[in-house]
């Protein structure tokens, strides 16, 4: 299983606070029984999902406001049905703790390291048009020789684009599209038209 829409948004900016997330998502793989790492982390995400549609429930377990104990009955409620002991009792800690705002981004962290673990990366492919069946399985290989792990590829489809495809693999990124070929001739025209304009007017100014 590949990250969800709902932890994919939820990279902090703050390099602290990404350092923090990577602490408790380590903590939460460390915790799981061996071998089910994977499933804690799909329940991980799972849980992030449903908070995501509940944006003031997230508010009210994020506030510093919210006495821990208020905070820690209500979760223990809510996770009562919903949660395993372990992803329930890592809830209740970083509630404690209060880490809650970094939920989303420890479910993105915790799914990395997984990954990373069964040699998987997960890779963005964005598109002018649809792919066809034929050109992702000749992409998924492409993929594969290049990175040396397993790809989880996500499509998508920008029109703007005109053509080509941009490519993200972690923190690399590959731009072939039409659209920024197009822009970087653009660029190289102006920069050679700036740099002519500059020569004449040097020409100019030593005839004078």
């Amino acid at each position: 299983m590949t990250e969800t829409a709902a932890t994919r948004e939820a990279v902090p900016s703050d390099v602290s606070a990404q350092r923090v997330a990577k602490v408790y998502a380590e903590a939460l793989l460390k915790a799981a029984p061996r071998g089910s790492g994977e499933a804690v982390v799909n329940e991980l995400e799972e849980l992030v999902a449903v908070f995501r549609q509940a944006p003031k429930l997230t508010a009210f377990f994020a506030s510093p406001a919210i006495p821990s104990a208020v905070r820690t009955a209500s979760l223990k409620k809510a996770l009562a049905t919903k949660a395993s002991p372990v992803v329930g009792n890592f809830l209740l800690v970083v509630n404690q703790h209060g880490r809650f705002e970094l939920l989303r981004a420890i479910a993105l962290e915790a799914r990395q390291q997984v990954d990373r673990q069964a040699n998987r990366m997960n890779v963005q492919v964005t598109s002018a048009a649809p792919l066809t069946p034929e050109q992702v399985e000749r992409l998924t290989r492409q993929v594969r020789d290049v990175i040396h792990m397993e790809p989880q590829i996500a499509f998508a489809v920008d029109p703007d684009l005109l053509g080509g495809f941009i490519f993200r693999a972690g923190d690399w990124k590959y731009d072939g599209s039409t659209r920024t070929q197009l822009q970087r001739i653009r660029e190289q025209i102006i920069a050679r038209s700036s740099h002519e304009i500059q020569s004449g007017r040097n020409r100019f100014g030593t005839g004078e």
